[in-house]
This record gives structure tokens, sequence and C-alpha cells, in this order.
């Protein structure tokens, strides 16, 4: 009998640790930004764009990303702040939020794209 729990225990921690890698590496699905609505806050979504303004604040940067589609404000926080510029091409993933009725997007990873 207790070598079933042993096995059982291995069994449910490996299961454990496969979907905590999974969450980490999978990213979401790339939408437009005129998607984007209030039925989409706390989830992550992916956008890309054409950075067309920025605004440095004290621990926090505030830049206008624009596709085809429309624009949003994307909130970057100092740990997660890279050398972007404005006119840049930038893929962004980050958590839907709203912020004085407006949505925006926090951002976790941003890269350039060439």
């Amino acid at each position: 009998m207790p070598s079933i729990l042993k096995i059982s225990i291995v069994i449910a921690l490996i299961g454990t640790f496969i979907l905590l890698f999974l969450s980490y590496v999978s990213e979401p699905k790339l939408i437009e930004i005129k998607d984007i609505s209030k039925s989409m806050l706390d989830n992550f979504v992916k956008i890309s764009g054409k950075i067309n303004s920025m605004d440095n604040k004290e621990s926090i940067k505030i830049i206008k990303v624009e596709d085809n589609s429309g624009s949003i404000d994307v909130i970057i926080f100092e740990e997660n702040i890279i050398n972007i510029g404005k006119g840049m091409n930038a893929e962004i993933i980050g958590k839907v939020s709203e912020y004085q009725g407006l949505m925006q997007i926090n951002a976790e990873k941003i890269r350039e794209l060439k």
C-alpha cells in the first residue's frame, strides 16, 4: 500500500510541474487592438504595432501603440522597461486593465519587431 501512495505523489508532482512549465512557455494568440474589450479584463493578450508616443513617469513608461485597427495605451512598469523608442514596431504581451473607463495593457513582455 505505501508504494501506491508514493507513486501517486510522484505522478501528482510531475503533473503539477508540467502544468507550470506549459503555463510559463505558452503565449496568448495575437489579436488586433480593436478586439480588446472589458470581457478581457485581467486576461493576457498579445498585440503588435507601432509605438506612436511615449510618456516617461517616475517608475513607469506609458506608450501608445497603434495597429491597423486602433490604438491603446501600454503601461510598462520599471522592472519591464527596455530600450524602446517612438516609431519602433513592437510586440507586447500583457494583462488587460481599465483606467478611467479606457482599456489599457500592463506590459509583461516587450520585444522589438524588425
